[in-house]
């Protein structure tokens, strides 16, 4: 028994280490937080609801950014390439992949443009419009997932402020020489 001695007393020794460390551990996990920012937990929010929306559009061959321009071209086709890129506020250059991805899955078409031959109009097709409501309903099982734990009338303000904001941000910025020249 004396041989075990040593190894209990190692042991008592680790243990004693290990409350030492435990017990700092819970000093700094008891120190206040400061409070997130309201970006901070919109950011956290807007991942969670991502995630939930990339999950619902998966099966559906889509992804948000094609579900972007379903929904604009819906509202306001058919359009030029650039009206598009200003519309949902992207650089036409980046869009041209998506815009070949909604062509090969035969959700979009790209015709000439009777008034100017060299440009193309964009415009949604029959199987683009049945995927865009596909879409729109994958889009708010997602939201009903993140928020449904809201009751209605704070599913409305939220969404009525989260609106103001983004309508805020959609507007064009003037530089301050252009607000000058106004």
């Amino acid at each position: 028994m004396t041989g075990n001695r040593p190894a209990r007393q190692g042991c008592a020794a680790a243990i004693a280490r290990g409350s030492q460390t435990t017990s700092a551990q819970s000093r700094s996990r008891n120190r206040a937080l400061e409070p997130p920012t309201t970006g901070f937990l919109l950011v956290r929010i807007a991942e969670a609801i991502d995630r939930q929306f990339v999950a619902r559009l998966a099966p559906l061959g889509i992804r948000p950014r094609h579900l972007n321009v379903l929904r604009y071209l819906s509202a306001h086709g058919p359009i030029s390439q650039q009206a598009l890129a200003d519309g949902i506020r992207v650089d036409s250059g980046n869009l041209i992949d998506t815009l070949d991805e909604l062509q090969t899955l035969g959700l979009i078409e790209r015709e000439i443009d009777p008034s100017d031959r060299r440009r193309r109009q964009l415009q949604l097709t029959p199987t683009g419009a049945r995927k865009l409501r596909q879409g729109i309903a994958a889009s708010e099982q997602a939201d009903n997932e993140i928020l449904g734990r809201l009751t209605h009338p704070q599913r409305e303000s939220l969404h009525a402020l989260a609106l103001h904001v983004y309508e805020h941000l959609r507007k064009p910025t003037m530089s301050p020489s252009q607000e000058c020249q106004r």
